[in-house]
């Protein structure tokens, strides 16, 4: 990721941009009118926004630790910007020793929501934990810098994917299991703290599909999981499935 000092944002619902704006910098104004999450619910105050470049003219997704998820892309800036449901205009200046002249410029929206249903705290700028991504907009890069306007923009809640698993996460193991009264006690390790993880139960192996309703957020020291012992006769710990609000 380039350092943040090459970069600048500011928001507000009338920008006069030349205040401060260097001649040679590429400015990318940017809105949305509404945005929801993949389950439908209305955008949290707070949720993250990210300016990301790739030289193709696809941008290869975020990790759930926020970052690129393909060798080569960028994400220049990532800002807790949402607020009464949507993002407010926003100015992004790139620096024009660091800005790309060629290739292609994308905002995406973030879902941050962690297992608490809270948003994931910020470590260096970025977000811990990102379950889900929206691409808002994209735009191709100007050779000779210009003014990149993208506002009004509407996300579509069908369009949240996952965000990619972290590199070098493996798969979660299940260290003991008990019956404990009514509840499967199921202790789980192999966990990354920027994912959500579940339990999928059901009758025989090859109908493990019922889901528990209770996530939890990843933990490197373990999780353990209290399921009502009649969700099934098998158990698989799996990442929490990104909830997509039916069409």
């Amino acid at each position: 990721m380039k350092t943040l000092k090459n970069l600048v944002f500011a928001c507000s619902a009338a920008l006069a941009v030349g205040a401060f704006a260097d001649a040679g910098n590429t400015l990318i104004t940017f809105s949305t009118q509404h945005d929801t999450y993949a389950d439908g619910t209305p955008v949290k105050d707070g949720e993250w926004y990210a300016l990301c470049w790739s030289p193709n003219e696809t941008f290869g997704g975020i990790t759930a630790d926020s970052k690129p998820a393909v060798a080569g892309d960028e994400i220049y800036l990532m800002a807790p910007l949402a607020k009464n449901g949507r993002c407010p205009t926003t100015v992004f200046q790139l620096d024009s020793k660091v800005a790309p002249t060629t290739g292609n410029y994308f905002v995406y929206m973030l879902d941050t929501r962690t297992a608490s249903g809270d948003l994931a705290a910020a470590v260096d700028g970025k977000p811990v934990a990102a379950s889900a991504q929206n691409k808002a907009t994209a735009n191709a890069a100007s050779g000779d810098r210009t003014i990149t306007v993208k506002t009004g923009t509407e996300t579509v809640a069908s369009a949240f994917t996952e965000t990619a698993v972290p590199v070098g996460v493996g798969n979660p193991v299940i260290d003991k299991f008990e019956i404990v009264g009514t509840k499967a006690r199921i202790s789980v390790s192999g966990m990354h703290p920027a994912l959500q993880y579940n339990v999928k139960a059901g009758a025989t192996v090859a109908e493990i599909e019922t889901l528990n309703d209770q996530p939890l957020q990843g933990d490197a020291d373990g999780v353990t999981f209290e399921v009502d012992k009649d969700l099934g006769n098998f158990f698989k710990v799996v990442r929490q499935p990104l909830n997509k609000k039916a069409e």
